[in-house]
């Protein structure tokens, strides 16, 4: 079975069973504008969003934490947004970029103690 067959039927389950994406996945060009968000904070239940396109900080949002799957309501959690012109359509956790973005503070970090 080939990558786009499985992700065909991984988000035909995932729409059957009320969930935001199909973790692990990249989303499709096709459904609308794909950017790459970090949780800079989370105020009253907000969290605030920064949103990069080609790694550059081009905008930021809000949305509920509730509307975050479950690991990313925390600083420093990366997502992939869909937009649908200002408003985020669907969001997808991308625990490995938010792991190497981590351990890449952590070295800098250790660097300048050094």
């Amino acid at each position: 079975m080939s990558l786009h067959q499985r992700r065909d039927v991984l988000e035909k389950l995932a729409a059957l069973f009320g969930t935001a994406s199909v973790a692990g996945l990249p989303f499709r060009d096709e459904e609308g504008e794909v950017l790459t968000g970090v949780v800079d904070r989370v105020v009253n239940d907000l969290a605030v969003i920064l949103l990069e396109d080609d790694g550059e900080l081009i905008d930021q949002t809000t949305l509920s934490v509730d509307e975050l799957p479950g690991p990313a309501a925390e600083e420093g959690a990366v997502l992939e947004l869909v937009m649908d012109g200002d408003d985020v359509d669907r969001v997808r956790y991308d625990k490995p970029e938010t792991k190497r973005r981590r351990e890449a503070a952590e070295d800098r970090f250790d660097d300048l103690s050094d």
